[in-house]
């Protein structure tokens, strides 16, 4: 895996380096996705589409609490609309 352009560890060989500061990164659960987060300066690893999920989950968590249902064209347009 590249990280800024520099080779690091893979995740399935076990913990990874941040590609920060070189320090093993602790794996967390984030609304369901698990990410690796760096304690010591705060970066955060995500795996192919990690992200994309952890944002899809998010937005749909929002409209809810705006009390828009999935249904709502908007929302799916947005949550489908994926880079």
């Amino acid at each position: 895996m590249y990280c800024g352009g520099a080779l690091v560890q893979d995740k399935r060989s076990g913990s990874i380096q941040c590609c920060g500061c070189l320090s093993v990164m602790e794996e967390v659960e984030i609304e369901g996705v698990f990410v690796n987060i760096c304690s010591n300066c705060g970066g955060i690893w995500f795996d192919v589409g990690e992200l994309e999920t952890l944002i899809e989950r998010t937005a749909i968590r929002e409209f809810h609490a705006l009390g828009i249902s999935q249904e709502c064209e908007k929302m799916r347009t947005l949550v489908q609309s994926k880079p």
